[in-house]
């Protein structure tokens, strides 16, 4: 009998795992005895090391001294991990990003062997890398701080999906934002849907207008029709102003988050504009406010998924906390959350390594929030993951109550990023002490949901088909005229829109997960499909 092996595509897996099977020809024998056997998947939020060959967890310097991963992201459109890390070898301090596939092997596809090195030599020092825009390349930005003329001004390094620096970016792959006048230091980098680049920047406290927002097009280049040569500058009542997060939702709205002392008080902020002037639509003035208990608390990261407004602020003294706020799009304080838009966590991280949350969809309309954060024991700190439904409640089918603690090497382990997949799995990177040495430390866990086909609504009779869908989409709903239909990432992020139709070709996107939302007249539904 000839053995001959195929895929086997396992349905029953939201994540559509594909095994390889034995399958004999015309042998009369059963699906067991084939090798057609469903695999035991691992508890949610467990580390994952069925789908990555063993390494879920993977403790390394990588042969380069690398001993902290300062950044993290992930390709849009593929598992790819980009993960920037500090180096030391030979005393020489230095910094190399890594490609690893979801197996933590080396891409060496991308520059040298699966690294990037960038002359260590240069006064740049690098603080976050990002996807850039262009949905189907994997492009990255380094963004960070270097000096010119005895000034810190705020610079980006553009990087092609090969590993090169992209010459067709910039000024040779790099921008940098000199203002002539102050220092000015990078904050934070995010992109839209139309391929504009938006960087973040501050001025010391002391400055007026110290929050700088500069907006970039799709080359590089200073956009000209934003504010002033494409930098808008802010600045309210208050004192201590700090910028600490930026956000770009789907209508290109920026979301600023910072803190500020206001009026004796310490109080977390979120400020809202649209090309460039502030939205006093939001909140009353354009920026909503939110008391803080005592001047310890500070903001982590603000997100903004489907029209939703999440602020998590963390205490690092002893016996602080962790705080997720929710905001509806309006600015006012969705109480639906958690304790009237509130939700209060006896959590206690460290101050050089605050939590991290990310927004995401469990199935086709449900939003879940991740958070990672370090937890701080007794005698050491580990990584630590928890995982809510919608209204804030822990999410009873992840880890232990909506909790996963992970001793990484027994000493102490420091968790500085969160990443997850279109797929929807789960990434954490940050550094443990190995025999008293740091070392880049990365963790994936297991994240899952609703088995995946094709969705029927009855309620509302929406119907999406084929799915799994290899071209052209198509929508149905009953007795509804559809009037936008929008693909997200599973970041969050907007693909395309189409207006007025009930298909939708989608024979360009790479595999891997999706969100649709329909809106017609007086309802609006999403739903998850997969492209092959």
């Amino acid at each position: 009998m000839l053995k001959k092996s195929i895929k086997y595509t396992n349905t029953i897996s939201q994540m559509h795992e594909t095994f390889i099977v034995n399958w004999i020809e015309n042998s009369g024998l059963t699906r067991e005895e084939c090798g057609m056997i469903q695999p035991t998947y691992p508890t949610q939020g467990e580390i994952d090391n069925y789908t990555t060959g063993g390494n879920g967890l993977l403790i390394s310097d990588f042969g380069l001294g690398a001993y902290s991963c300062f950044s993290h992201t992930i390709a849009r459109n593929s598992d790819i991990n980009y993960l920037a890390c500090n180096t030391n070898k030979n005393g020489k301090e230095g910094f190399v990003i890594l490609a690893l596939d979801y197996n933590n092997n080396p891409v060496y596809s991308f520059g040298d062997s699966g690294k990037f090195f960038f002359n260590s030599d240069s006064n740049f020092k690098p603080f976050k890398l990002k996807t850039n825009v262009n949905y189907y390349q994997n492009n990255l930005v380094l963004y960070g701080n270097t000096t010119v003329s005895g000034k810190i001004c705020i610079m980006a390094l553009f990087i092609n999906s090969k590993g090169k620096i992209d010459s067709g970016f910039a000024n040779n792959g790099i921008l940098i934002i000199d203002n002539n006048n102050r220092d000015e230091y990078f904050v934070d980098g995010e992109t839209d849907r139309f391929g504009n680049i938006f960087i973040l920047g501050k001025a010391n406290p002391g400055n007026s207008k110290n929050i700088v927002l500069a907006k970039i097009n799709s080359i590089g280049k200073m956009y000209q029709g934003f504010g002033t040569n494409g930098m808008v500058r802010f600045d309210f009542f208050g004192s201590n102003i700090v910028p600490k997060d930026l956000e770009i939702d789907d209508e290109s709205q920026h979301y600023i988050g910072g803190t500020c002392d206001r009026g004796s008080k310490n109080q977390i902020w979120i400020l809202r504009s649209t090309n460039p002037q502030t939205d006093y639509t939001f909140s009353d003035s354009g920026i909503k406010f939110l008391e803080m208990p005592n001047s310890n608390w500070n903001l982590a990261s603000i997100l903004v998924p489907n029209g939703s407004i999440f602020a998590c602020s963390y205490n690092p003294e002893t016996g602080g906390g962790v705080q997720i706020y929710k905001l509806k799009w309006s600015g006012k304080s969705d109480s639906s959350f958690g304790n009237n838009g509130l939700l209060e966590l006896p959590i206690q991280c460290p101050a050089s390594t605050p939590p991290r949350i990310h927004a995401f969809f469990i199935n086709g309309w449900d939003l879940s929030l991740v958070m990672a954060y370090s937890d701080i024991k007794s005698t050491d700190t580990n990584f630590a993951l928890a995982r809510f439904l919608e209204d804030g409640k822990p999410d009873s089918q992840f880890g232990t109550n909506g909790y996963v603690i992970t001793d990484c090497s027994g000493k102490s382990d420091y968790l500085l990023n969160l990443a997850v997949t279109m797929q929807g799995r789960i990434t954490c990177s940050g550094y443990s002490f190995e025999n008293s040495v740091p070392k880049v430390t990365i963790t994936k866990h297991y994240n899952t949901g609703r088995p995946l086909n094709s969705y029927t609504i009855t309620k509302n009779e929406l119907h999406v088909f084929p799915n799994p869908v290899k071209n052209i989409l198509m929508i149905s709903q009953k007795d509804k005229d559809i009037l936008n239909v929008t693909i997200f990432d599973l970041t969050g992020k907007s693909i395309c829109v189409n207006s007025g139709r009930s298909s939708m070709d989608v024979s360009e996107l790479k595999p891997g997960f999706y969100i649709m939302r329909v809106d017609s007249k007086g309802l609006t539904l999403t739903v998850k499909f997969y492209k092959e």
